[in-house]
């Protein structure tokens, strides 16, 4: 059974690996907030053990909300190559990425930003 989630985001930070990660089948979307200074990714997408397959996320696709995601230790969006087709679908437009280690944006991520 796939798991659905949506999430209205304050400030996740410090955590000592991921921010958020998107594991065992399930389908997110975010909207705003800030995440920030993690260890490991801000977001990663992808993996899991419990109930392995395909996880997506969506972030920023149906409002105005900004997504920050800052000086995290890997990405700031990771989409692991999990061989089930995770990804992850941005709108670039209202999120602000700055200083992730790893880079903006790591995998199957499409930004549908024109």
């Amino acid at each position: 059974m796939d798991s659905k989630f949506e999430q209205h985001l304050s400030i996740i930070q410090d955590n000592s690996r991921d921010g958020i990660a998107i594991v065992d089948t399930a389908e997110v979307t975010i909207h705003g907030g800030t995440i920030t200074q993690n260890s490991r990714d801000g977001i990663r997408v992808g993996d899991g053990t419990l109930l392995p397959g395909r996880s997506t996320i969506t972030i920023g696709l149906d409002n105005a909300v900004v997504l920050e995601v800052s000086r995290n230790g890997g990405a700031g969006v990771f989409v692991v190559d999990d061989g089930f087709g995770s990804d992850a679908t941005i709108d670039s437009r209202h999120i602000v990425f700055d200083g992730n280690a790893g880079g903006d944006t790591v995998g199957d991520v499409t930004d549908v930003a024109p």
